[in-house]
């Protein structure tokens, strides 16, 4: 079967030699040359990348990659095309993948009309402003995302990335008390090292998370996602975490013990967060079936410092949360009266990024800026 797909993948280069040389239609022309940076198709004549690639589509899961290949014939099929496909399924516009790939709407037009044909399959639908994956899409999406990455750097060489020079913008997932607590150092080094480079943080739930990992919409995620510590995610550790209790600076509560009977007796807000650090420790207080006197429920971590230093009530957060509300003056962390959990805040990245240079220069900063924090 693999000897069968070189086969058809030679006769289909020297199909798009003979196009060329008769002329094709300048929409076609325009998606081969405007994506001739990603190109799988520039050196493959030679027998050494012959011999590259073999070992490349051997490695990414073949089985599967085969049984959806052999739904379409392969003679008919412009590699580039691939590109476009991911370049869309990551975008969620079709404008926008031809913006990256620097082709324009015709072009992006007719090589979506294209994948259609080949797939024989709609492959994406408009829901409102965004072009979403059919089910088919969706099961190519991994496969295809993998030829591209093993290709580009097993093959043709990652592309070396110089952070001094770079203009890449990166996504990071995590919740507001990351981008509150972290974002600020990370900007300051970027600033140093990488002026050009920019950042966009997003939060969204689990299945969404892993979806935009995996489509490479997000290229870190960063917090106790325990979700994501199996299967096709890589991660590493930055820091341990607890949690405390915070209280104004003047509140009687921050003068002597905080007792099991002062902390149920004291009026509570409380912050109802998706964060996965919150959840962990309101279900732990619910099995010790600590009946907490709540007063207020705020949305964000971003308001306590206000009401805490404005008012009597208290809170319990994370450590970090309280170092940083700490800085800002006016608010005292207090042990809590009872065992509390401890997190582990990680960094992760799908596996199809492991190797992508970009990818790894942030991981070992945001690693080196976490390092002064493990250790205080």
């Amino acid at each position: 079967m693999r000897s069968g797909c070189f086969s058809a993948t030679q006769s289909m280069i020297r199909c798009q030699r003979v196009s060329k040389a008769e002329g094709v239609a300048a929409t076609a022309a325009g998606v081969s040359s405007s994506v001739s940076q990603m190109s799988f198709i520039v050196c493959i004549a030679s027998l050494r990348l012959r011999a590259n690639i073999r070992k490349v589509l051997e490695s990414v899961n073949p089985l599967r990659w085969i049984r959806e290949i052999q739904k379409m014939n392969l003679h008919s099929v412009d590699l580039n095309l691939l590109v476009v496909f991911d370049a869309i399924l990551r975008h969620k516009s079709v404008k926008d993948a031809g913006a990256e790939l620097g082709l324009s709407q015709p072009a992006m037009s007719y090589a979506l009309a294209k994948l259609r044909t080949t797939f024989d399959d709609p492959l994406f639908f408009r829901t409102g402003i965004e072009m979403l994956p059919t089910a088919r899409a969706s099961l190519l999406a991994m496969p295809i995302g993998e030829v591209i990455e093993k290709i580009k750097n097993d093959v043709f060489g990652a592309a070396p990335f110089d952070p001094a020079q770079s203009t890449r913008r990166f996504t990071l997932c995590m919740a507001d008390i990351g981008e509150s607590n972290y974002v600020p150092m990370l900007m300051n080094a970027l600033q140093v090292k990488a002026p050009g480079v920019s950042l966009r943080t997003v939060f969204m739930p689990s299945n969404a998370m892993k979806e935009a990992m995996l489509t490479g919409e997000v290229d870190l995620a960063i917090g106790p996602f325990t979700d994501l510590e199996q299967g096709q995610y890589f991660q590493q550790g930055l820091l341990d975490c607890g949690f405390v209790c915070i209280v104004r600076a003047d509140n009687p509560l921050a003068r002597g013990e905080l007792t099991m009977e002062r902390f149920l007796a004291a009026r509570h807000v409380t912050v109802s967060s998706p964060a996965r650090s919150m959840v962990l420790i309101e279900q732990h207080m619910r099995q010790l079936r600590l009946d907490l006197n709540v007063k207020l429920r705020v949305s964000s971590f971003l308001s306590l410092l206000h009401i805490v230093t404005r008012t009597d009530l208290i809170a319990v957060v994370p450590a970090e949360v309280a170092r940083t509300l700490k800085e800002s003056g006016g608010v005292e962390a207090l042990p809590l009266p009872f065992d509390a959990p401890t997190f582990t805040i990680r960094q992760f990245w799908h596996q199809r990024f492991h190797n992508d240079p970009g990818n790894r220069w942030l991981r070992r900063e945001i690693h080196h800026l976490f390092r002064p924090l493990a250790t205080a």
